[in-house]
């Protein structure tokens, strides 16, 4: 159980149907949503029926908490188990959760778990939450994540390109 192993390595996880207890459900399920870091969708092959049944929006909690993470620019990080395929025709999904086909994410394997694991763990913002691997990451580093670290810095802007 992928909730078991993340917390055994280190990371803060929140899995709706085992971490929520007593109390309203959706206000607590998107404050969660709102307050983590990255956000991963278990999509299997019937993961957006209800969607493309044509479920209201409030009756369809996938919809939801997905609709929300887009809107708070989480990083979603799609988990593709066997048989999982996007529509056919993007356009079939609302428009507030279509962008999820544009992300990158891993597909899951029970024969290859171990690798799966770890390239899950990848896709994560805080990809070393015990820092063991910090300077291995501060060194191959490519990027910054500028929209996930511009509101973390506290510092005058002397000047600025793009």
């Amino acid at each position: 159980h992928l909730y078991y192993l993340l917390n055994r390595d280190g990371y803060s996880v929140s899995f709706d149907l085992d971490t929520l207890h007593a109390g309203e459900f959706a206000p607590e399920l998107l404050s969660r949503v709102d307050n983590c870091t990255d956000f991963v969708i278990i999509l299997n092959k019937d993961a957006f029926k209800r969607t493309l049944d044509g479920a209201p929006k409030e009756e369809d909690w996938l919809r939801i908490e997905l609709s929300r993470a887009i809107e708070k620019r989480k990083n979603i990080i799609p988990i593709l188990m066997e048989g999982f395929e996007f529509p056919k025709n993007n356009e079939q999904l609302p428009q507030d959760i279509r962008e999820v086909v544009n992300f990158n994410g891993a597909e899951y394997s029970k024969r290859y778990f171990k690798a799966f694991y770890a390239e899950l763990k990848e896709f994560f913002r805080h990809v070393d939450p015990r820092h063991e691997r910090e300077e291995e990451y501060f060194t191959k580093l490519g990027y910054i994540d500028l929209q996930y670290l511009a509101p973390r810095i506290k510092a005058d802007v002397k000047m600025f390109t793009g």
